[in-house]
C-alpha cells in the first residue's frame, strides 16, 4: 500500500502538470494539415496514456482493498523477514525506483537517449536545446518569466517575458494558417500553413 501511494502521488503530480502543458499546446497548434492532425493525435495520445495510468492505479488500489480482508496500514519499512520469491524480488527492485528515483535517473536517461523513443531523437532535442539557450540569453539580458516555461519548451506554446514595463512573447512551434486565427496575432498569407520553430513577438504595431 505504501508503494501504491508513492506511485499515485508521483503520477498525479506529473499528470496534472503535463495535462496543463498539453492543453496549452493544443490551443496554439490548431490546423487542418496532416502534420497538424498528427501533432494533435500525439498530444491527445499522451493525455490518454496519463489518464490510463491514473485509472490503472485506482483499479489496483480498489482490487487490493477488496482482496485483503484486513485493514491495511501503509508503511515505509520492508517486511521482516523479506520473502525471497521472484515476484517479491522484482517488487523490491521496482520499489527502489520509487523511493530513490535520483539513483535511477542516469540509467533512465542513458536508455532514453540510446533507444528509439520519438521524443528523444536528435533533431527534437537540438530544437529544445536552442529554446533553452534562447531563454537563457534573455535571462542574461535582464528579462524574467513568471510561469513555468517547461511545457511550452517541450510541447509547444507561449513563454511571456518581462523587463520593467515591457512584455514580449516567445512562441515555440506555433502553427500559423490562413484559416485559423492564432493567439500571437500573426496569420499566414503566402502559404496555407507554416510552423516555425520560434516566433518572437515584441511590442509595437503588428508585434514588431
Amino acid at each position: 500500500m505504501h508503494l501504491l501511494n508513492l506511485h499515485q502521488a508521483a503520477l498525479e503530480k506529473v499528470r496534472t502538470r503535463t495535462i496543463k502543458y498539453i492543453d496549452d499546446s493544443l490551443l496554439t497548434q490548431q490546423g487542418k494539415s496532416s502534420y497538424a492532425q498528427n501533432d494533435r493525435a500525439t498530444l491527445l495520445n499522451m493525455r490518454a496514456r496519463l489518464n490510463e495510468a491514473h485509472n490503472k492505479l485506482e483499479h489496483a488500489k480498489a482490487t487490493l482493498l477488496r482482496t485483503v480482508r484486513m485493514r491495511l496500514v501503509p508503511s515505509a519499512h520492508l517486511p521482516n523477514p523479506y520473502p525471497h520469491s521472484e515476484s517479491w524480488l522484482r517488487l523490491r527492485r521496482f520499489a527502489q525506483q520509487l523511493i530513490q528515483p535520483k539513483e535511477y535517473l542516469p540509467g533512465f536517461l542513458h536508455n532514453l537517449l540510446h533507444g528509439t523513443v520519438e521524443i528523444a531523437d536528435t533533431p527534437y532535442l537540438y530544437q529544445r536545446w536552442c529554446g533553452v539557450k534562447l531563454l537563457a540569453t534573455f535571462k542574461n539580458l535582464g528579462w524574467v518569466w513568471h510561469n513555468d516555461p517547461i511545457g511550452a519548451l517541450f510541447l509547444g506554446g507561449e513563454v511571456r517575458l518581462y523587463k520593467t514595463d515591457v512584455e514580449l512573447s516567445i512562441w515555440i512551434e506555433p502553427r500559423l494558417s490562413r484559416r485559423h486565427s492564432h493567439p500571437s496575432g500573426f496569420v499566414c498569407k503566402e502559404v496555407t500553413e507554416t510552423h516555425p520553430d520560434y516566433l518572437i513577438v515584441t511590442p509595437g504595431p503588428s508585434g514588431i
